[in-house]
């Protein structure tokens, strides 16, 4: 089986240290079950990360949004109304 080449497919299977490995017809080799496991892992970490930080802007965005209500009621409280002014 060492160096054959699929007819249809051209994939090239070959025995390296008693490790079947496949090459693609370009000539790399396909990913093993070990490094595939490993970028699915990644890319749940990355995944989860971008997930996080969405949530803590629209935390930091809640939050700004409560500040403004609270200085626009200050501002209203104290007769000035903010539409007037051409910001």
């Amino acid at each position: 089986m060492g160096g054959w080449v699929s007819p249809r497919l051209g994939i090239t299977f070959e025995l390296v240290a008693s490790q079947l490995v496949l090459y693609y017809p370009n000539g790399e080799p396909f990913a093993s079950y070990l490094e595939i496991s490993e970028q699915r892992d990644m890319a749940q970490q990355q995944a989860e990360q971008e997930r996080q930080r969405a949530e803590q802007a629209e935390q930091a965005l809640d939050i700004e949004r409560t500040r403004m209500k609270a200085l626009l009621e200050q501002l209203k409280a104290k007769g000035i109304n903010p539409e007037d002014f051409d910001l």
